[in-house]
């Protein structure tokens, strides 16, 4: 899409009528690359949380992974004092 931007001096040279019509035209222009590029940071910003969401995840299994290992070695741990105790 080609956008023609217009100076100061070539707005004023715009018949009245036609103005406003080119006036908005440039507002909804500006409006749509604005609108495009919040659109393109929500995107990123949603790409991140999804990615930190499965690492989040990832994380909590693996903590419980490491509490079920702690507990064998605690009742390995157990199981030998019982022993040495008998």
């Amino acid at each position: 899409m080609i956008v023609h931007l217009f100076n100061c001096s070539e707005i004023n040279d715009i018949p009245e009528k036609t103005r406003l019509g080119q006036k908005e035209q440039l507002h909804y222009i500006y409006m749509k690359k604005y609108i495009d590029s919040v659109n393109e940071e929500l995107h990123e910003k949603e790409t991140l949380a999804n990615k930190t969401r499965d690492e989040l995840v990832r994380c909590q299994e693996r903590i419980s992974e490491l509490e079920k290992e702690r507990d064998r070695l605690y009742r390995l741990v157990d199981d030998a004092d019982a022993k040495d105790d008998v």
